[in-house]
């Protein structure tokens, strides 16, 4: 479009001029053009910025739900224009640069220039005009290709992600997870719908865990004020539930009395930054009293304090039965000088749940049977093939959330504050600790969302009698996500909805819109390219011409042709470093300014994430390369093309 106005500009100014005006001109060749007087180029410098600054301006203010105004894309073309005009300013300090010799061919081209400093103005504007294209069309190619990935990314969330209806056993993840070939990594995520705050909002509530989400999420650092690593580690280190351990022990004693269970006691820990860690008591075969301990092995500084999450008693058959009772938990050997963790001397600060069963939660009791006189809590142990899980009560402290940024603004609430979270039956309260602008699988706008740590949320709800599990399992793996994907849905007998980059990624990229406005743009710059590469041809062929007489009378005094092409050379070189340095800078200004804010659809999935401005050098390069290759052979044929003239008949025609 700025192209063709340029040209249109020309052709008018070209159309007015009357012969003997056209023959003044070449004569006597003007110093100043008609943009250059008065300061007009500074003035439309000035006026390009202005509309670039007006036209990002109105583009910051669409609603993703009406797209672009068409008649406001005009004004970048325009703007171009402009600065490009302007921009011509510099064409006779490329020349001063680059015909600074002192050789024979370098001085005439250099009087040339100054004695015509317009005469390259046009073929240098188009060449510009068309390097910035070249610029254009890789930039926004290789935009295209990287933000249809980003948004295939964040719809899919991670290389595979498995979706599960409420209600679905733990068991049934855990094999959907284990299915996948090549895992390198899982994370289980809880997704269910809540309202957050006293406003009518409903949002989607995400429990993620906060050790294992950020290894398997895709993410952008433009998604947050800080990296997924650092908000999920804050997330994890202010969730206020479980029991703290002090100091750094290297074991945990417990005392435990048993029935003679034929099942294995251990202990779920967490480390400060989340990490889960598991320690074994032993087996529980024996009756009576005994003092057990978990050796706490392959734990860093980084992991304290440690936080105790459950005591769980697996069972060895699906059959076994019996009772516990559990006095004296200390973070060390079983003696006084280590310290207490928990006595164990009220049932209230715990609770038991037998994992994955529906109505299996429960108040623990006082122990019937007292330990070295001291007390204990007591549990009936009916596995059925479960494990009993004995958790800490909940803190009323509320957990930390962390909130889109558009739903922070609509219930008025700020980094620090609380306010309560209402699921279905149940409240939960929540302490915002951090804000989001964008989380994968969710979309600013048309969702409202709330994370939270996912093992506090669920038990919490649990322990309120809500059959509340992880049902999405979110994974990494080494080889083919598309082929990953295929075997969990194979596994789970298709009743998990399963996700996978890869096939969004191909999906996106093969799209027939997008392949034709790529083939548009290329087919675009080709017409461009050879049509300003024939007016360079053309220009230099018209600018010969003119000279065979001065030429002839150059050649007759004894000065070699040689260094007439020599002069005629540089000109050229001239006009393609203005060109090259000019083009760049508009090219990157067209990429800055327009793609941003170019959009296809309305749709979210095509919106979200915004899109980042990318560059290819490896197409920049060799595009550049191929237009100024393609200018300087044209441009070296024309010159001896021009230069194959009688003498004789020349310099009789001048006599």
């Amino acid at each position: 479009m700025a192209i063709g106005a340029v040209l249109a500009l020309l052709a008018a100014n070209a159309t007015r001029r009357t012969v003997s005006e056209a023959r003044r001109t070449e004569s006597r060749p003007p110093v100043t053009a008609w943009w250059q007087r008065r300061g007009a180029d500074a003035g439309l410098a000035l006026a390009g910025i202005l509309l670039i600054a007006e036209f990002r301006l109105q583009a910051a203010e669409i609603s993703t739900s009406s797209g672009p105004d068409p008649l406001g894309l005009i004004l970048p073309g325009v703007a171009l224009a402009m600065l490009a005009l302007a921009s011509l300013r510099l064409l006779p300090l490329v020349a001063r640069l680059l015909a600074g010799g002192v050789g024979l061919g370098t001085r005439l081209a250099r009087w040339r220039l100054e004695r015509e400093p317009l005469q390259h103005a046009r073929v240098a504007l188009l060449l510009s005009f068309a390097l910035a294209l070249s610029l254009f069309t890789s930039a926004y190619l290789a935009t295209d290709q990287r933000n249809a990935v980003d948004r295939a990314r964040y719809t899919a969330g991670g290389d595979v992600r498995v979706g599960f209806g409420f209600g679905t056993a733990p068991s049934v993840v855990d094999r959907a997870i284990a299915s996948a070939p090549g895992l390198v990594a899982s994370s289980l995520v809880y997704r269910d719908e809540g309202r957050p705050g006293r406003a009518d909002i409903d949002a989607t509530i995400m429990g993620v865990d906060g050790y294992t989400f950020a290894r398997v999420a895709s993410w952008r650092d433009d998604f947050a004020d800080r990296s997924l690593a650092q908000l999920m580690s804050a997330m994890t280190r202010s969730d206020p539930d479980g029991v703290a351990v002090p100091g750094r022990p290297q074991a945990l004693s417990l005392w435990v009395y048993s029935s003679g269970i034929d099942a294995t006691m251990s202990a779920g820990l967490r480390g400060a930054d989340g990490r889960p860690i598991h320690a074994t008591f032993g087996r529980l075969t024996f009756q009576g009293w005994q003092s057990l301990q978990a050796p706490l092995t392959g734990l860093t500084a980084s992991d304290f304090p440690l936080r105790l999450r459950s005591l769980d008693v697996t069972p060895a058959q699906p059959t076994a039965a019996g009772e516990v009772d559990i006095s004296e938990l200390r973070a060390g050997p079983p003696a006084p000088a280590s310290p207490l963790v928990e006595a164990f001397a009220s049932p209230d600060r715990w609770w038991h749940e037998t994992i994955g069963a529906f109505g299996g939660v429960g108040p623990v009791t006082v122990g019937q049977r007292a330990h070295d006189g001291k007390p204990s809590v007591h549990a009936n142990i009916g596995l059925g093939g479960g494990v009993m899980a004995l958790r800490p009560v909940p803190s009323s402290a509320p957990l930390p959330g962390i909130i889109s940024s558009q739903t922070a603004a609509k219930l008025g609430i700020g980094i620090g504050q609380s306010f309560p979270l209402h699921i279905e039956t149940n409240d939960v309260n929540v302490r915002l600790i951090g804000t989001t602008d964008y989380f994968p699988t969710l979309y600013p706008g048309q969702d409202d969302y709330l994370l939270l740590p996912s093992d506090s949320l669920t038990q919490r709800l649990r322990r309120l009698s809500a059959y509340v599990y992880p049902n999405e399992a979110w994974l990494r793996v080494s080889g083919s996500p598309a082929d990953a994907g295929a075997a969990v849905e194979s596994a789970t007998h298709g009743q998990a909805h399963v996700t996978d980059r890869e096939t969004l990624e191909h999906a996106a990229l093969s799209s027939p819109l997008r392949l034709s406005l790529d083939a548009a743009l290329v087919i675009g710059f080709a017409a461009a390219l050879t049509m300003v590469v024939i007016g360079f041809g053309l220009h230099f062929l018209a600018a010969a011409r003119r000279r065979v007489s001065e030429s002839a009378i150059m050649q007759a005094n004894g000065l070699p042709w040689s260094v007439v092409d020599r002069g005629l050379f540089i000109e050229q070189a001239v006009v393609l470093a203005y060109s090259l340095a000019v083009g760049a800078l508009l090219g990157a200004v067209m990429a800055w300014t327009i793609l941003p804010v170019l959009k296809t659809s309305v749709l979210p999935e095509e919106l979200i994430p915004p899109t980042i401005v990318t560059l290819d050098p490896r197409t920049l390069v060799v595009a550049t390369i191929a237009l100024l290759a393609a200018a300087a052979i044209v441009g070296w044929l024309v010159i001896r093309s021009a230069g194959r003239f009688r003498l004789a008949e020349e310099l009789r025609a001048l006599a």
